[in-house]
Parts: structure tokens; C-alpha cells; sequence
């Protein structure tokens, strides 16, 4: 039994003194050299480009409702891209004329999710509707399924809960690119 409390104590030495090594990997001078110079670095540059754009789309559902906006295109490392829009829907045939400006904000890389704050309106009665959308982009054309949450006014009619719709981005100028 006494050999076992000694055996004991020499591990816990051991490990004791195992830990108090100098740095043989030199793991804090790599630290310090990465912060003076990023040696990770991409050989490429990081770039992002903003292009203005029009947006016109097409909205199905039991409803079908048109698209027009204005819109502010943004590409990360050609592939990342946040598209910020202002723009209105307007319901197309129907009994009476249903418009609702919106303001959105579309993002992803090839899949995108959206988030659309809209409010429907007849000119008399309204409701302000929450959208998410998910869906994909592929050459400025936008193919995408979006959910409306009714937040106030729930039992004003002409307005789609589930909805499918493409939009197009038109861009108005070549982009401006810039680096970091």
C-alpha cells in the first residue's frame, strides 16, 4: 500500500513538471510573429462590390401581386451577397386595388433567406406583414418562397400566406469594386 502513495506522488511531480517545459514549439513566438504580420493570409486580396439596381418581380399565390423596387446590391468574395431594397407590391386583377410598400433585406450565398417587412393597404384599411422568404439567386434572378405573418389587422383579405415569386435585379451601373 505504500508503494502505491509513493507511485502516486511521482506522477503528480511528474505531470507537475511536465507542464512547466519551455515552449519547445515555439507556439508563442508563432502568436506573436501572426500579430505583427498576418502570415494566414490569402494570396488573393479581399474585395466587395455595390452595384445599384431596379427590382421587378412577380408574385403567385391565391393572389398574384407585381413587384417594383430600388435596391442596393452588395457581393463579398463573388459569392456572399446582401441585396437591401425599397420597393411596393401591387395586387394584379382582384376586386379592388391592394398596394403595399416594403422594405427588405435579401442575403446568401446561392441559397438566400430574406426578411421583408410590407404594409398592405386599400387606401381605407391595412395590415403590416412580416415575410421571411427562402429561396435562390442565380444571375440576378431571385426564385423564392416567402411566408406572410399578418401582425395587425388580421382579417383584412387579398393578401397571400404562402406565396411563390420571382423577382429580377436590373442592375442600373457597373459595380464599384472595392478592396480591403
Amino acid at each position: 500500500m505504500k508503494w502505491k502513495s509513493y507511485f502516486l506522488l511521482f506522477l503528480l511531480l511528474g505531470f507537475s513538471q511536465s507542464f512547466a517545459q519551455k515552449d519547445s514549439l515555439e507556439i508563442k513566438d508563432f502568436e506573436r510573429k501572426r500579430s505583427s504580420a498576418d502570415s494566414l493570409r490569402i494570396a488573393h486580396p479581399h474585395s466587395y462590390s455595390n452595384r445599384p439596381a431596379v427590382i421587378l418581380g412577380y408574385n403567385l399565390g391565391h393572389n398574384s401581386y407585381g413587384e417594383f423596387g430600388f435596391a442596393l446590391h452588395s457581393t463579398y468574395h463573388h459569392m456572399l451577397f446582401v441585396t437591401k431594397f425599397i420597393g411596393s407590391e401591387f395586387r394584379m386583377g382582384g376586386s379592388d386595388f391592394i398596394v403595399g410598400p416594403k422594405l427588405g433585406l435579401y442575403f446568401g450565398m446561392g441559397l438566400g433567406i430574406g426578411l421583408n417587412a410590407i404594409y398592405y393597404t386599400n387606401f381605407e384599411k391595412g395590415s403590416f406583414v412580416f415575410r421571411p422568404e427562402i429561396g435562390t439567386t442565380i444571375l440576378g434572378m431571385k426564385i423564392f418562397y416567402g411566408y406572410n405573418w399578418k401582425l395587425t389587422n388580421q382579417e383584412f383579405k387579398g393578401i397571400n400566406t404562402h406565396q411563390l415569386g420571382v423577382a429580377f435585379l436590373i442592375p442600373l451601373a457597373k459595380p464599384k469594386v472595392l478592396s480591403h
